[in-house]
């Protein structure tokens, strides 16, 4: 079992609050004593804009919070200088907007390099501490997926728990639904012990006592619900561990073939028009009220990727999926309890769960290029299908049409800069990578991954680079120079990178 342990160097001030207070402090000594000597009737008012510009730059850099302890003045630099320059960008901004503070620019700008210097010279101090032994396979199953519980334990349950069978469960559901179950739930019968919902708005959770099942049906479209996951873990908490659990749902494939049936030549504007209220403004924040309380949550757009990752999400692995008059059929198995503790990719701008320095769990932000749920197929679309040529999953019907583009030209890592800022990725490195992904790396190159911040700008691969191994080769290589130089490291595959994209024409793969 790998494991990591190096000493780590941490600012003499552990306490955040007291070193914001002692910046403050050093801030409001800044300003006042660069202008009470010119008479400056704003004084007020430049410490509350000084005040306030400060705050914000404590926000997007989080420099108060050291994030590289085994080069601690070189990040410590960094921080500052990040929080220097938007402090400056932001006075220069004031200065343009309100006329009466020109005059007193000078000051301003000594104020802030005096403040930017003291506030340096303060957080210098350092203390060693000896880090915490990583142990990498307890982080992958930590971070994998819900607690699998042993199928077996189905079997503990007593009878007497049991749901009751439906004896007439044809007639309740349909030859459709009973062909789909009979050719994917092992040993089925209409004795066995089933659960039939068939009300969209039952949201109460399963009470200690009250009857299991063996399989739950829900007649409900999963486009009707109005809180997917919570009727999902409702629900499923109703069912054995290795029952199943069936579904049904339109699919964005479906919907289109509606309405191009319907609509004929003008498909295509009603396309939009749908995918506009039914899709997209469910998922933007404050609109999507408007959505739920005209529509009630009928009738939503549900790619299969989403519908898949929910069920994952919710401690159920899908087994089967089938198209019908009825829809499109899932059978899924319960493995798992829900997961918990995780905030699922959903808006627009996602934050990811990535493995970073010392295997530290981070969060990095993403134009959203797949489905909704997304992530948490990641593990069975790599079991069923494998790596393609580019390292990535092979056959991966998790990425929307629009991500492809977004992801040829990177567009979707913008929000990384945030994360630039705030220190948990530097500027070079290679891409932070999930818990799931780097398992399928040697505990070699984990060692060596773990031992370097994630970077914004990767090192990219040429028109030669194929394979997963070539790939490993790559990222191998500026993890060794990188650990020898890492300075001049840094700044060759930055110059490297952008002669790649820009007067090469390289795009992502």
């Amino acid at each position: 079992m790998l494991q990591v342990e190096r000493p780590r160097y941490v600012p003499a001030i552990r306490s955040r609050s007291t070193r914001s207070v002692l910046g403050l402090i050093a801030l409001t000594t800044s300003v006042v004593i660069n202008l009470v000597g010119t008479e400056s009737e704003n004084v007020l008012i430049w410490v509350l804009l000084f005040a306030s510009i400060w705050s914000f730059s404590l926000f997007a850099t989080d420099k108060y919070s050291h994030k590289y302890p085994y080069r601690y003045h070189s990040y410590l630099l960094a921080s500052h200088l990040k929080a220097a320059a938007i402090m400056l960008a932001a006075i220069s901004a004031a200065l343009f907007l309100v006329p009466m503070l020109r005059e007193e620019w000078p000051s301003a700008l000594l104020a802030l390099a005096a403040f930017s210097t003291l506030d340096f010279l303060v957080s210098l101090p350092r203390q060693t501490e000896k880090a915490e032994p990583f142990d990498f396979e307890q982080l992958k199953s930590r971070t994998m997926s819900g607690q699998a519980v042993n199928p077996t334990e189905e079997m503990r349950m007593p009878e007497h728990h049991d749901a009751p069978a439906f004896s007439s469960l044809s007639e309740k559901l349909g030859t459709p639904w009973i062909e789909s179950i009979q050719s994917t739930v092992p040993d089925f019968s209409e004795d066995l012990s089933t659960l039939l919902l068939n009300d969209r708005t039952n949201y109460a959770p399963h009470s200690v006592g009250e009857p299991v099942a063996r399989l739950l049906v829900c007649s409900v479209r999963i486009n009707d619900l109005r809180r997917i996951n919570r009727f999902l873990i409702a629900h499923a908490d109703r069912l054995r561990m290795g029952g199943h659990f069936v579904c049904r749902y339109e699919s964005l494939k479906e919907v289109r073939e509606r309405l191009e049936l319907r609509w004929g030549g003008i498909s295509n504007a009603a396309f939009l028009i749908h995918f506009v209220w039914y899709r997209a403004l469910p998922k933007i924040p404050i609109l999507n009220k408007l959505y739920f309380l005209v529509s009630g949550g009928w009738n939503r757009n549900l790619s299969r990727a989403e519908v898949w990752g929910r069920l994952s999400y919710c401690g159920l692995t899908v087994i089967a999926e089938q198209k019908t008059e009825l829809g499109r059929l899932v059978v899924a198995k319960r493995i798992a309890q829900p997961i918990e503790n995780r905030k699922p990719s959903y808006y627009p701008v996602v934050g990811l769960t990535k493995v970073g320095l010392d295997g530290e769990l981070v969060r990095t932000h993403k134009i959203r290029s797949m489905y909704p749920f997304s992530e948490f197929l990641q593990k069975q679309i790599f079991e069923d299908n494998g790596l393609a040529s580019t390292g990535k999953f092979k056959d991966d019907f998790r990425l929307t049409e629009y991500g492809r583009y977004l992801r040829r030209y990177w567009l979707d890592e913008l929000p990384q800069i945030f994360d630039w800022l705030r220190g948990d990725i530097k500027l070079v490195g290679i891409r932070a990578t999930s818990p799931h992904f780097l398992s399928l790396y040697t505990e070699d190159f984990v060692d060596m991954y773990t031992k370097v911040k994630p970077g914004l700008i990767p090192p990219l691969f040429d028109e030669e680079t194929s394979g997963f191994d070539q790939i490993v080769a790559v990222e191998v290589d500026y993890l060794e120079a990188y650990v020898k130089e890492p300075v001049l490291t840094d700044l060759r595959y930055f110059w490297a990178t952008i002669n790649d994209i820009v007067f090469r024409g390289v795009r992502s793969k």
